[in-house]
């Protein structure tokens, strides 16, 4: 092979099996950080099922049975009520 063709296609081939080795990794790390969500769900759907088998109340520290004091107004607002689930059809005034 020429010495000339060796080194334009050299630069090329390298970058090409970075952008390969990099496209695998974040692929695996992509993938790992799914699996751990579905873990957390999963194990926090058994803790669940487990607690309502035997009548325990289960402690969520997502959706906690306490209220939030407002700084602003100093009234109780549940944490129910704060869920995005409240806010999502909202216009920007009502927010």
């Amino acid at each position: 092979m020429d010495g000339k063709i060796y080194t334009k296609i050299e630069p090329l081939a390298k970058t090409a099996s970075w952008l390969f080795n990099f496209s695998l990794s974040l692929q695996k790390d992509l993938f790992s950080m799914i699996t751990g969500e579905i873990r957390t769900k999963i194990d926090a759907i058994k803790q669940k099922a487990a607690a309502t088998m035997f009548g325990v109340n289960v402690d969520n520290p997502a959706s906690p049975e306490e209220s939030w004091t407002n700084p602003r107004t100093g009234n109780p607002v549940p944490y129910k009520n704060l869920r995005w689930s409240r806010f999502k059809g909202l216009s920007d005034g009502r927010i």
